[in-house]
């Protein structure tokens, strides 16, 4: 058995560090669902069993979006990987 030690630097941000490093913002109130700093972005809405339900392209920096899918709690996830849980009522 030979035992060598490499290390290895990793410069790739995940979404935590992005969203720490910049002014963007999700938010959701029922059906109403807000995202700031993500323009030209697309999300994807996805329901607990992995099969995504909606999508929507942002198109400004503050950017406002009515779900019309069933009450019930989706997952928001953007084209960089970003994902935030909304409650949808």
């Amino acid at each position: 058995v030979v035992n060598h030690t490499i290390n290895v630097k990793v410069t790739l941000n995940t979404g935590v560090e992005s969203l720490a490093d910049s002014n963007c913002r999700i938010s959701s109130d029922g059906r109403i669902v807000t995202v700031a700093g993500y323009n030209g972005s697309t999300f994807d809405l996805v329901n607990t069993q992995g099969i995504t339900v909606d999508t929507f392209t942002v198109d400004s920096e503050k950017f406002t979006y009515t779900l019309t899918v069933a009450p019930g709690i989706y997952i928001l996830i953007a084209d960089n990987g970003v994902s935030k849980k909304i409650i949808v009522k």
